[in-house]
């Protein structure tokens, strides 16, 4: 009971995180009760519900006259049918002869929770914290909504994966979660649901880590969890083994789908010689290679003091964070932050590579070397991204809507440590490859030749007269079938 109503209020807590669904939830209290603050009634309701409640319902509405049934399957009609009937003849039967049982349980209260905190005191500040373990620390108090995020990252990702061993990180984060010295993967699993929080692992390019959400009024008990993950994953064997068999499934699906194999074939040409270049999901081969004693080196080559930084915002007390940290952290090895650097490739011509499949589409990637994580130049690069992007944007506009030449269409940018990229996709009929790409092309040149418009001008204008010619037309089309009814 207590499970079913944590989850159930943690559903009103995170929908309190935006104002998009505040919005949403005045909106329709006020609609459908006359008052929009109507959910804090509507949570002490639920809160008041005892055990007895649900079993007075269900033997109120579960009844053996009032029920259907469906049932979708593939074979014989007459079969189907002897089987539903005698499923409902069971149903009836057990319904009509289902009594209230009472049984001694203690009286039950439910664990409540502020929907609503308060309006922030001021605006949020995030302060930055040298732990004493040389960890990094960044937190921000907000107690809006009992709500905390959380994370932990420690620089590392596919940079440090050994040669010949694509996919370790990837692997690695998948079975990070799958126990820990005083928690099986089954406690974890169960502990967090309960919670109605959320724990996760995550690895990429360049770094690998653990995140959590939770209600803080569970905070304890998910930074239990956590602390222990963090200090002391085991890998076991047979997860592993579990978990390559799903990687290797998600392999041979990205190797049937064009789109994937097209991007892969880029990143590994433009990053020529460079981590970043590596599959980060690795091959078949690979992958069946790598063991638990691998995930484990991997593990004490970044799980490192100073080569980790905690990311923690929502309703916490920060002196409680540092000590609960600190605490953490001492287990750890102080060590060093992960230092690699890797020459950027040179690219000093263009290049066309060209792969055929079996499949009556063409996938395309026009790109170019781009920016790094420090370039000052990279906010441009993000304008230029809104530009080309969406349905109002020049990529969709000009190639799809006006040409005709793509069932999808957008830009891809990349910012990297030493490199980056920056480019266009398009997949479209094989017949349309080459005016495809040249229309990329001359959308990139566009940029670099006619200064953009600083108001709703050119395509955003033509979008505009093109909506509006359409709701015309409509109105039209409706005023004529009316005139034909």
């Amino acid at each position: 009971m207590q499970k079913a109503i944590t989850n159930f209020a943690s559903h009103e807590v995170y929908s309190m995180e935006t104002v998009d669904n505040i919005a949403r939830k005045a909106g329709s209290n006020e609609f459908y009760y006359g008052d929009h603050d109507y959910y804090k009634k509507y949570m002490k309701q639920v809160y008041a519900l005892k055990p007895e409640d649900i079993q007075k319902i269900a033997k109120k509405y579960l009844k053996a006259d009032s029920f259907g049934l469906s049932m979708m399957t593939n074979m014989d009609k007459k079969n189907a049918d002897r089987i539903l009937k005698a499923f409902a003849k069971d149903l009836r039967k057990a319904l009509r002869e289902a009594k209230v049982v009472k049984q001694k349980a203690p009286r039950f209260a439910a664990k409540k929770f502020n929907i609503n905190a308060g309006a922030a005191k001021g605006v949020p500040t995030t302060e930055r914290i040298v732990l004493d373990s040389g960890a990094t620390l960044l937190i921000r108090e907000q107690s809006d909504t009992p709500y905390v995020a959380m994370k932990a990252a420690f620089l590392g990702g596919a940079r440090v994966e050994p040669e010949g061993q694509n996919g370790l990180t990837e692997l690695f984060a998948r079975n990070w979660m799958s126990g820990s010295k005083n928690f099986t993967e089954d406690d974890i699993n169960l502990r967090v649901d309960e919670l109605a929080a959320g724990i996760g692992a995550f690895g990429g390019r360049n770094s690998a880590g653990l995140s959590m959400d939770y209600l803080s009024p569970f905070e304890d008990k998910m930074l239990e969890i956590y602390a222990d993950s963090v200090l002391a994953p085991q890998f076991p064997e047979i997860i592993l083994e579990r978990e390559k068999v799903v990687l290797k499934n998600q392999i041979k699906a990205r190797n049937d789908n064009p789109a994937q194999l097209c991007i892969l074939a880029f990143m590994q040409e433009i990053f020529k010689g460079h981590p970043y270049s590596r599959d980060l999901v690795g091959s078949e081969t690979t992958v069946n290679a790598i063991s638990s004693a691998d995930l484990l080196g991997y593990y004490k080559k970044i799980a490192m003091a100073k080569n980790v930084t905690f990311s923690v915002v929502g309703d916490v007390d920060t002196k409680k964070w540092v000590k609960t940290l600190n605490e953490i952290t001492k287990e750890l090895p102080k060590g060093e932050r992960v230092k690699n650097h890797f020459a950027a490739p040179k690219i000093t011509e263009s290049k066309h590579l060209f792969r055929e499949l079996k499949k009556e589409q063409s996938h395309i990637i026009v790109g170019y070397q781009g920016l790094t994580l420090s370039s000052p130049e990279r906010y441009t690069m993000e304008i230029i991204q809104s530009i080309l992007s969406g349905q109002g944007g020049r990529l969709f506009i000009e190639l799809r809507d006006k040409n005709s030449l793509a069932y999808s269409v957008s830009p891809m940018h990349m910012e990297g440590i030493e490199c980056g990229y920056f480019g266009g996709y398009i997949g479209c009929s094989p017949e349309k490859s080459e005016k495809a790409i040249q229309m990329l092309k001359a959308e990139f040149n566009k940029l670099a030749t006619t200064k953009i418009s600083p108001g709703r001008t050119g395509a955003r204008a033509e979008i505009f007269d093109r909506q509006t010619r359409y709701r015309t037309a409509k109105k039209e089309h409706h005023r004529q079938c009316h005139l034909v009814r």
